[in-house]
């Protein structure tokens, strides 16, 4: 029985990647030393194949592990069997039968192991085709005294278990392949080339086809077959250079093509690698595409923000991502974590988090990247922080009866506010100013503040302390700053120093004994540019007491007492 190789190949990129060159993948057993084992391998442009990859069974090497063999299941995964000896551990005492294993594959790599599907004395080399339903046939090579047979199997489960059915004699390695007619055939190596039988019943009877489906220079065999499309079938067969033997500088691998329907191929071209025999070929279609961006994300300072993609993928192979902040790659930290999968999550953002992100997405068959692509740029951007800009004074003076407006200013994102009196909101109280009509005494003492919320933040402002004068009793010694009123008693003409007060004032009312307002002076054009001294006439006012009420933009902030006497 042969102590090696196995190999499989050919892994068709789908046209649908229109960014992608398509490409053959080539499994194979390699026979250096400390290398025994299931390898891949991609071909070059030039057609050459460079140094492969190690394939994976539950994670491991197993350098026991040879003679693969793939089908595509109907989820999509690859489906490997394989054969399983005693190559580079010895085997134990009355080993047994020959166990054939399955294992699965979503990149082509890293397989997981399902379990031992078949066993039979002296085989190895399975080929195995799905017939449809659940129905599967398996095909191995038997090792004779004196010739090399084909075992046949057939499984009820999905080619989950095989069970033995026939013995095919003096058959040479196996290759099954199924037709889309229903026609299986069986190619096999043989004295002129590589050979054929043909089924019409699923594998049961079998009728030899007469000549050979390709014949070469020197010995050919372990044939593998491929359909690349309508028009196209490809064999792979086994040669040796000239040494006839199992040594890893006599193997080399030949393609050929056939435009019948895979009776008839020729050479095209040789492919050499460390070591490798029986090709097996299977096609196959894989998809990566974005179906949907990730969202724009808007957020206060110290919230969190999520992008996430929705991919439509299909097929053999592993996807990768990889997000950046502008040209910054992002790795997980603290603060971000998903950098390398679909679903970026980000929190506490701060303003350096603010800007455009992406993923940069690559699809992966046996680690050969085939389709790369960009997500559109998504923004993360930070919302304005609310704030006051103009406050409420701490007081707040109105005479009886009048009506005051309170005044703030702010902004933040889409701001709204509201009024509270005495820590109760004011309804309908939702606008930067407050307009409090005709206020009474009973109001001196309330207190108003109000709230700019928005969606990142909830603010107070100051609160103002009303304080309701009645200007038939001013306590000129209670109102901040003084003014002063000259001369008193007065005739015609009083004078007001502004020293104190300039700054805040904009208005001079004259009210009698009654309350009456009976005149008013704008400050700001009754005194002379760059004066300190208001002077107004009191000419036309009766004799008696009277006070000056200097108001101010928060209300009355001065008053005096004056003496008319004519």
């Amino acid at each position: 029985m042969r102590t090696l190789t196995r190999c499989m190949i050919l892994l068709l990129m789908s046209a649908e990647f229109a960014a992608a060159q398509p490409s053959t993948l080539l499994y194979y057993v390699s026979g250096r030393p400390n290398e025994h084992g299931i390898w891949v391998s991609r071909e070059m442009p030039d057609g050459k194949y460079q140094r492969g990859t190690k394939v994976l069974l539950d994670g491991k090497f197993d350098g026991n592990a040879v003679d693969p063999d793939l089908v595509m299941l109907p989820d999509g995964r690859l489906r490997m069997y394989y054969f399983k000896g005693y190559f580079v551990s010895q085997p134990p005492p009355n080993a047994g039968p020959s166990p054939i294993f399955s294992a699965v594959s979503t990149d082509g790599v890293n397989f997981t192991i399902e379990q031992q599907v078949f066993a039979y004395d002296n085989i190895f080399d399975p080929s195995v085709i799905a017939l449809g339903g659940n129905e599967y046939l398996m095909a191995c090579t038997q090792m004779g005294n004196m010739s090399v047979n084909t075992v046949l199997a057939r499984s009820s489960d999905g080619g989950a278990t095989f069970t033995y059915e026939a013995t095919l004699q003096n058959t040479g390695v196996p290759e099954l392949h199924r037709f889309d007619d229903g026609t299986v055939r069986l190619y096999y190596g043989g004295p002129d080339g590589i050979m054929s039988k043909t089924s019409q019943d699923r594998g049961k009877t079998w009728t030899q086809e007469p000549g050979s489906r390709c014949k070469g220079q020197g010995f050919i065999g372990d044939p593998g077959v491929y359909r690349s499309d309508d028009q196209s079938w490809w064999l792979f067969v086994k040669g040796f250079n000239g040494t006839n033997n199992q040594r890893p500088s006599g193997h080399k691998i030949q393609r050929a093509r056939s435009t019948d329907r895979g009776m008839s191929f020729a050479i095209t071209d040789q492919l050499v690698l460390d070591s490798a025999s029986v090709p097996e070929g299977i096609a196959f279609t894989s998809r990566c595409e974005i179906a949907q961006q990730a969202a724009p994300q808007t957020v206060c300072a110290g919230e969190n923000a999520t992008f996430s993609l929705t991919m439509d993928t299909a097929g053999i192979g592993a996807v990768s991502y990889r997000w950046y902040r502008g040209t910054t790659r992002l790795s997980d930290d603290a603060r971000y974590r998903g950098c390398t999968t679909s679903t970026l999550s980000m929190s506490n953002i701060g303003a350096s988090d603010a800007g455009e992100y992406t993923c940069h997405i690559s699809m992966f068959v046996a680690t050969i990247p085939i389709r790369s692509l960009i997500s559109t740029a998504t923004a993360c951007t930070l919302r304005e922080m609310p704030s006051i800009t103009t406050n409420l004074d701490d007081t707040t003076r109105v005479n009886v009866g009048a009506t005051v407006t309170l005044r703030v200013a702010g902004r933040g994102a889409a701001p709204q506010w509201q009024w509270y009196r005495n820590g109760t909101p004011l309804p309908a109280a939702t606008a930067d100013q407050l307009v409090i009509d005709n206020v009474q005494l009973s109001n001196d003492g309330d207190s108003y503040a109000v709230e700019l919320r928005d969606a990142c933040d909830t603010l107070r402002s100051m609160a103002t302390t009303l304080r309701v004068i009645d200007p038939t009793s001013v306590d000129e010694t209670a109102l901040q700053p003084h003014i002063r009123v000259t001369p008193c008693p007065a005739a015609d003409v009083v004078m007001i120093d502004l020293d104190a007060s300039a700054g805040r004032l904009t208005h001079i009312d004259v009210i009698d004994n009654t309350g009456q307002r009976c005149a008013t002076f704008d400050v700001r054009e009754a005194r002379e540019v760059g004066s300190s001294v208001l002077h107004i006439s009191v000419a036309q006012l009766p004799n008696g007491v009277y006070h000056c009420i200097g108001r101010g933009l928060q209300g009355h902030v001065a008053a005096a007492r004056i003496h008319v006497i004519h």
